[in-house]
């Protein structure tokens, strides 16, 4: 009889949480589905060249990781100010490699590959073309929105961050 009873309970358990999970999950697809957007609306804001477009898609807090500059480029103000350059000179190329959604559907981590093509374009051809194995970049969640939190635009140390956390 309590054998019944236990195994009854466990049912009812079961029941009530798989509703829940698969709430969890139809919520995390529609957030990856957001944020796969939201990449791709920041990449169309960057190719249009124009600051304050792309600008709205960063947190106040971003940190900005580039090559060029050994230092970090930390807060929305001191990252705009760094990039408006490369906004203004280069189109991007990049698709999402790899996507790692947190568990709580609000932050995420993204694995960027492609191009940077650099302007003017004469005859359907840039001046220069780089080629991007890897970028990372992590993104926040905010009010209406995805946001721009971390981009790490080295090569070498985004291989690192990729590989501790299973990005590649």
């Amino acid at each position: 009889m309590q054998r019944r009873y236990v195994l009854a309970y466990a049912a009812w358990t079961l029941a009530l949480a798989m509703p829940k999970a698969g709430a969890e999950q139809a919520g995390n697809a529609d957030a990856e589905a957001a944020l796969r957007q939201a990449v791709s609306d920041y990449l169309a804001s960057w190719n249009s060249h124009e600051i304050a477009s792309w600008a709205r898609w960063l947190t106040e807090d971003v940190e900005w990781i580039d090559p060029s500059d050994p230092s970090p480029k930390k807060s929305k103000a001191t990252v705009t100010t760094f990039a408006s350059y490369y906004v203004r000179t280069y189109d991007l190329d990049l698709r999402i490699k790899k996507l790692l959604l947190a568990s709580n559907g609000k932050s995420a981590t993204v694995a960027l590959e492609g191009k940077w093509l650099e302007l003017p374009q004469r005859d359907g051809k840039y001046s220069r073309e780089w080629a991007r194995d890897l970028l990372v970049s992590r993104w926040r969640y905010e009010g209406d929105g995805w946001r721009l939190l971390y981009m790490n635009n080295h090569a070498g140390s985004s291989a690192e961050i990729a590989k501790a956390e299973g990005l590649n």
